[in-house]
């Protein structure tokens, strides 16, 4: 499917990556991110959008049932990870998934949302199949195994989500120009 096509793009970039490293001794590390977020995200993905509609008065979305999960990384989070990976020579040509191991449904976020934000209506339930066509495909589990970034890095994730959202909602709130 078409949808599939951003981490297809991601692989061949990795396997272009670790080619150039073997031909030309080059030196790279190479860090997938998981559901990052944060303040100035433009207002596209499940969070930044969620912060965004209710800070503006309406109510978030949740696509279908709102149960598929993921672990949201604050971004704090992930550019600690990711200077560390740029610091360590052990990170030398190694790959390090860069996320946070708290598993949350949409749902559940879009409530933490409401929430922090102090909105009263309830999300806007969306029906996929109806909105987007039979073509739309979505994962309903999405966890990163990050103990090779623990064990060669040590690092870990250490911002809650609800700190984090608390953090990117107060970020909104002081910049209106975000929400025009």
């Amino acid at each position: 499917m078409d949808r599939w096509s951003y981490s297809t793009s991601k692989a061949l970039a990795e396997h272009l990556t670790y080619g150039f490293v073997r031909q030309h001794g080059l030196r790279a590390t190479i860090v997938r991110y998981f559901n990052v977020f944060g303040p100035r995200q433009r207002p596209a993905l499940v969070v930044s959008r969620s912060v965004h509609r209710a800070l503006r008065g309406l109510p978030p979305e949740v696509y279908d049932s709102g149960t598929q999960t993921r672990c949201f990384t604050y971004v704090a989070d992930a550019v600690a990870g990711t200077v560390l990976a740029a610091q360590s020579a052990a990170a030398d040509g190694e790959c390090f998934n860069i996320g946070s191991s708290q598993e949350t449904s949409v749902a559940e976020l879009v409530a933490i949302i409401c929430d922090l934000t102090g909105i009263a209506d309830p999300p806007r339930l969306l029906d996929t199949a109806v909105s987007f066509g039979s073509l739309y495909q979505d994962i309903t589990r999405r966890i990163p195994d990050t103990s090779k970034a623990a064990g060669l890095l040590g690092w870990k994730c250490d911002t809650s989500l609800r700190d984090g959202l608390a953090l990117t909602v107060d970020w909104a709130r002081r910049n209106s120009w975000w929400l025009g």
